[in-house]
């Protein structure tokens, strides 16, 4: 389950940065599926409550949280409470999945268990706006130039499990009956700061994939949420990121992707965070017998959670094998995109099958 403990999907990576947990701080997850979040919450320190109806999803969540302290929860994440209370809750890709009297109670009970400082971090996806508005655009576009798109582009899944698709305004007009402060905001794939950080044009609007939302009992500083989901330039010497102990499966299937893990040190005072504009990732390639390189651009992986200042710890690699076999070399590294590489790198000797 070393795929569960890494925050690949930007949206997860998004909801953590924004939930800004502190070791000591009581945190809730709601819906928590197969647990990304609850073991990186719980890998920082925070003492993490997971909820999930799912006795499935909790088995999965319980071996992505390994030696980390979790606790699970079997049951309604509408009717679940807790007297000691929570310093943040968060609710990724679940709200789609209730209706709005279900939504009522989960958010009428999250606003009486977080405590007076305390925050709810929402991330919903499709945007409602994007089939009402984007969609219908884009088909007739594309039937002008011949292609006929399908009527309604949602997979079965989605027609059966998405009961109640958001838009901005009705996520906002719900959240406000609870919280007397709250963000609403739309973005795309790859930066979610999106509408936050900036106005959308209304095609922006009608075509943006995902909504996030940040609710609270006190005022919300929008340009702190911005420097949460935010990667500037960093000015770093050489030395300041250094990479150790890669291991990696010993062979591996030609074109599957598996995990490598390394110890990433962060040796400067920054946080080292895969976010726009400038996103500090792990790289790869793969060399063959005489060093000369297989495929074209280097792979990817997200640093997420973030490297703290001064933090050493285990971070999983996603990796792609290429479709060439034999005794092949995968070469780790770590780059600040459109900024510079990292002296830090390891070599591993891998069979491709």
């Amino acid at each position: 389950m070393l795929h569960g403990r890494k925050l690949e999907d930007r949206r997860l990576a998004a909801v953590h940065a924004l939930a800004a947990a502190r070791p000591g701080d009581r945190v809730l997850d709601i819906g928590c599926g197969r647990g990304e979040l609850a073991h990186a919450f719980a890998l920082g320190g925070a003492a993490v409550t997971a909820v999930d109806y799912s006795e499935d999803a909790l088995a999965l969540a319980r071996e992505v949280a390994g030696d980390q302290t979790v606790r699970f929860v079997a049951g309604d994440a509408t009717a679940f409470t807790d007297p000691d209370g929570f310093d943040i809750a968060v609710a990724s890709d679940v709200i789609e999945h209730l209706a709005p009297p279900e939504l009522d109670r989960l958010y009428r009970n999250a606003a009486e268990m977080l405590r007076p400082s305390g925050s709810l971090v929402v991330h919903t996806w499709p945007n409602a706006w994007m089939y009402r508005y984007g969609y219908p655009r884009r088909r007739a576009e594309m039937a002008q130039r011949g292609t006929l798109l399908p009527a309604d582009p949602r997979t079965p899944y989605e027609r059966a499990m998405h009961i109640n698709e958001q838009s901005p305004h009705r996520l906002r007009r719900q959240l406000r009956r609870y919280f007397p402060h709250v963000l609403v905001w739309l973005a795309g794939a790859e930066d979610p700061r999106g509408s936050l950080a900036r106005r959308f044009t209304c095609a922006e609007a009608r075509d943006a994939p995902h909504v996030y939302a940040y609710a609270s009992h006190r005022p919300i500083d929008a340009a702190e949420l911005v420097l949460r989901v935010t990667t500037e330039r960093l000015d770093l010497p050489d030395d300041a990121v250094e990479i150790s102990n890669a291991t990696a499966p010993a062979r591996v299937r030609s074109g599957a992707p598996f995990a490598a893990e390394v110890t990433l040190h962060n040796r400067s005072d920054a946080v080292l965070s895969s976010f726009m504009p400038h996103p500090v990732r792990f790289a790869y390639l793969w060399l063959d017998a005489g060093g000369a390189r297989i495929g074209g651009d280097q792979g990817r992986s997200l640093i997420a959670p973030a490297a703290l200042p001064h933090e050493s710890r285990r971070h999983p690699v996603r990796i792609e094998a290429p479709q060439r076999t034999g005794r092949l070399t995968l070469r780790l590294t770590v780059v600040q995109e459109l900024v510079r590489w990292f002296g830090a790198r390891a070599d591993l000797i891998v069979e491709v099958t």
